[in-house]
């Protein structure tokens, strides 16, 4: 009796995992009104929060099954959703995007709003300041040519002083990235992972804050009728651990 009994629970938990399952690849497919109900819910009161200077109607919700998100659509309160297309022949919408995914659409993905509210000018201006300065500063340090420094960041308008300059304390809305292209000289991976920690330590004793520094070695290649770089090494580290990952693109170049 006892064995019969444990043999129906197993079937009663072969079933629920079944449903689970079904349910699970049903959802990636067609997601759920309850879900898409959750993601507007959350939309809405982020919009409120994050830009209350603003107000924003919800025109448009969906769900996006290559994504596997919850897709809202605002409008500025008064407008309609429209579509137009610009001299380039690329079609415009006047609509912001703000994707959740996650089973219940709890998960923020991205949001058109954000972006809408960044300061280029400003961003690009204080990018050019940082790349400037970690050239000069990593150039005696690396002693291979550096051909760029790039310098992610991103700030909000209105949320520091058009007027601020670059200074490494600086901090825009989350810490930049870094991106650092050394001309190779026949380097080698080894080489390559001892200065890496070199590079490291000489952006924290500048105090430079970052999130993620990605380092790359082109070589040229002027056996053919048109030069061009070709990448043999991509590695990259964060600021606060002392992890270097390393990626080799052909070692046949080595």
């Amino acid at each position: 009796m006892k064995r019969t009994k444990n043999i129906r629970w197993g079937y009663v938990v072969l079933a629920l995992l079944l449903i689970v399952a079904i349910a699970s690849v049903a959802n990636g497919l067609n997601g759920n009104p309850l879900s898409l109900r959750l993601a507007e819910q959350r939309a809405v009161k982020h919009v409120e929060a994050t830009y209350p200077e603003t107000a924003y109607d919800v025109v448009g919700r969906s769900y996006e099954p290559k994504m596997g998100a919850y897709l809202i659509e605002f409008v500025e309160h008064g407008d309609v959703k429209q579509m137009t297309v610009n001299e380039e022949g690329i079609e415009e919408t006047n609509t912001y995007t703000i994707a959740y995914d996650g089973l219940f659409g709890t998960r923020l993905r991205f949001d058109d709003l954000y972006i809408a509210h960044l300061d280029e000018p400003l961003q690009d201006r204080l990018s050019e300041e940082a790349s400037s300065y970690l050239m000069e500063q990593l150039q005696p340090i690396v002693g291979s040519p550096i051909e760029d420094v790039t310098v992610t960041l991103e700030v909000t308008e209105g949320t520091v002083p058009p007027t601020t300059t670059w200074s490494p304390s600086f901090i825009g809305n989350e810490p930049m990235d870094l991106s650092i292209a050394l001309n190779d000289e026949d380097w080698s991976k080894e080489q390559l992972e001892e200065q890496l920690p070199v590079i490291q330590r000489a952006l924290r004793e500048q105090g430079i804050a970052y999130e993620t520094c990605h380092v790359t070695i082109y070589r040229w290649m002027t056996d053919t009728e048109e030069p061009f770089p070709y990448l043999l090494y991509s590695a990259s580290f964060h600021d606060r651990t002392n992890v270097f990952s390393i990626e080799s693109f052909n070692e046949a170049l080595e």
